[in-house]
């Protein structure tokens, strides 16, 4: 008997396979002849049986099967199996994106479960029902749905569907920006993982955890969680996850500026994507390559990468459009045969004349619609050219017309604000001069306005330094310092100043990146020499893992950090708070440094 039931289910496997899921007339009525002499509740057993073989390669197959299932299943009035193919039924529906139908069968699977009391299928409804609402972005639904699922998973001690409900839950909140409580859930889901030694949800909470700290910037906390979740991976050696894995670390090494990291784990996202056959993150690999392009300034090749997802974007929409030409085309075959059919009874006599008619009609239209199709694609081909053309002089132009009005800026700050400063330095020397040395209060006024003159046309040339430069390097950074340097050096001959930038690792930042850092260095400098006493001042730069490593340093008499009237001390703490950089002051009788990295 089990072998008999085997052979049938593997006929209807064939069958249906046979048309590539298009269920046409002539596989239901194959169908019909594998069901023929069966009862209504056998015919339940096939399919069940059938359905379980069929549902993880085919949506439209197993969407036909559950749609038969499901009418049966009325009919007998059998509840446990209505249930089930209503559930099924909705599920494909999800796979299929047609969200209304699936929220409709799920919700009709949901009151049967409700009435057989079935705790653990309903809470695996009420997370469905959540998923749906999840990717229609309607947030607070989704979440009102996985509640309802977490505290029937928590009645039913059911650590799996518990964890799954964590995890997809705390989506919701990232995507409502409440990194916290998304984190929460995330924690919450891994622990109970590692407590059922579960490696595939173990590196699934891990990737969510570390995706999370990468959203609110924690970069060293998300890549310890993403590798942690890539070595499990590695050795469940599951493709899915593993493309998933390497997306996310590949875009955590763009955000901080690791350009070849990034790059060699996006290029493992594309082998994996294109062996998957799996678009949607391929696209977004393409992202990831355009912005580490822009990071190193490589305009040209962002722009070519830009123009292959373009044709990545288009293949994908033709590939749709061809799926659905194909569905028309064998529907409008099946109604042209029947309709080609009832022509042959009425039309016997004038049957060659009229096909002879029909092929010239045909041949002259279709050499008419190739004529214009050839016309139509040349001139969109033409006109494609063209407003690409059109966007990259655009974007030429904009960036020229930007570095113009920088330069405008920067001549006009050198050349007016500059020289009027200048005229103020000199008119206060003047006055200085004609008064003489009769009034010693005001003399020395006049000598602090043209000291805080000086220092003011110094920042100035340091101003317009920055904004010339679209990017700063350390090599900018270390010949402007050692220009200060040297320059205080040959008026302060009682201080030995000591430069050691031989460390130094070669690193790129924005104008605005550049000109806090070399602020922050020239202000403790200035520090030093004002008020330490010191007679030596050090000033180092190192490498130190990504980053380089700032420190200067004296050996004077020290301060109180702590002290809200170093003015200049909470300045340089702003910019290092502005750039997100750690800062430290260490202060003692035998000398001071100011530390912070970049």
């Amino acid at each position: 008997m089990k072998k008999k039931y085997l052979f049938t289910i593997l006929l209807i496997i064939f069958t249906l396979f046979s048309a590539r899921a298009q269920i046409s007339t002539k596989e239901a009525d194959s169908l019909e002849l594998v069901f023929k002499n069966k009862t209504d509740a056998q015919k339940i057993i096939l399919l069940k049986n059938t359905f379980e073989k069929v549902k993880p390669d085919n949506v439209d197959l197993t969407l036909h099967l559950s749609k038969i299932g499901f009418k049966l299943a009325k009919e007998l009035k059998d509840t446990k199996n209505y249930a089930f193919f209503t559930e099924n039924t909705a599920i494909a529906f999800h796979k299929k994106q047609q969200m209304d139908s699936a929220m409709y069968y799920h919700i009709a699977a949901l009151e049967t479960y409700q009435k057989l009391g079935d705790k653990k299928a309903e809470a695996n409804i009420y997370n469905e029902i959540a998923k749906l609402n999840r990717k229609l972005n309607n947030n607070e639904r989704a979440l009102k749905y996985y509640d309802k699922a977490l505290t029937l998973f928590n009645e039913l001690g059911d650590l799996e569907g518990k964890a799954t409900v964590l995890n997809e839950s705390g989506v919701v909140y990232e995507q409502m920006n409440r990194m916290d409580e998304a984190l929460k859930r995330y924690q919450s889901s891994l622990a109970i993982q590692r407590a059922r030694k579960d490696s595939v949800g173990i590196g699934y909470s891990l990737e969510f955890i570390g995706y999370n700290q990468m959203l609110q910037k924690n970069f060293k906390k998300s890549e310890n969680y993403l590798l942690q979740a890539l070595e499990i991976r590695q050795k469940l050696k599951d493709e899915f996850a593993l493309c998933l894995n390497y997306f996310a670390i590949g875009e955590l090494y763009s955000k901080m500026g690791k350009v070849a990291e990034s790059n060699q784990y996006i290029k493992k996202t594309f082998e994996l994507s294109d062996k998957l056959s799996y678009a949607p993150i391929k696209k977004e690999a393409y992202q990831i390559l355009i912005a580490n392009e822009v990071l190193q300034n490589n305009f040209k090749t962002a722009y070519e990468l830009q123009n292959k997802l373009k044709k990545f974007n288009d293949s994908l929409f033709n590939v749709e459009k061809e799926k659905n030409v194909e569905l028309l085309t064998q529907k409008y075959e099946a109604v042209e045969k029947e309709n080609k059919i009832l022509e042959q009874k009425n039309m016997l006599n004038n049957r060659k004349l009229w096909l002879i008619w029909v092929l010239a009609i045909t041949v002259i239209t279709a050499l008419l619609g190739l004529l214009f199709y050839f016309k139509q694609r040349n001139k969109i081909r033409s006109q494609k050219k063209e407003n690409e053309l059109q966007l990259a002089l655009s974007e030429i132009k904009t960036q020229n017309k930007l570095q113009e009005q920088r330069l405008a800026i920067s001549r006009d700050l050198h050349d007016n604000i500059g020289s009027q400063l200048t005229f103020i330095i000199s008119s206060v020397d003047t006055i200085k001069h004609f008064m003489g040395a009769e009034n010693s209060k005001i003399s020395e006024k006049l000598t602090r306005v043209s000291s805080f003159t000086r220092e003011t046309i110094s920042e100035l040339r340091d101003t317009v330094w920055a904004m010339n430069k679209s990017v700063i390097s350390t090599k900018d950074l270390i010949a402007r310092l050692s220009k200060c340097i040297n320059k205080a050096s040959e008026s302060l001959e009682h201080i030995n100043f000591r430069l050691n930038f031989e460390n130094a690792a070669d690193k790129n930042y924005d104008s605005k990146t550049g000109m806090y850092v070399y602020r922050i260095a020239q202000e403790a400098v200035n520090n030093a020499i004002k008020h330490s006493g010191a007679s030596e001042i050090c000033v180092k730069i190192e490498a130190e893992n990504d980053g380089n490593y700032f420190q200067i340093s004296d050996n004077g008499k020290g301060f109180n950090p702590d002290n809200p009237d170093h003015h200049n001390l909470q300045s340089m703490r702003s910019r290092a708070k502005e750039l997100e950089i750690p800062f430290e002051v260490k202060s003692n009788e035998n000398g001071s440094q100011i530390l912070f990295k970049i």
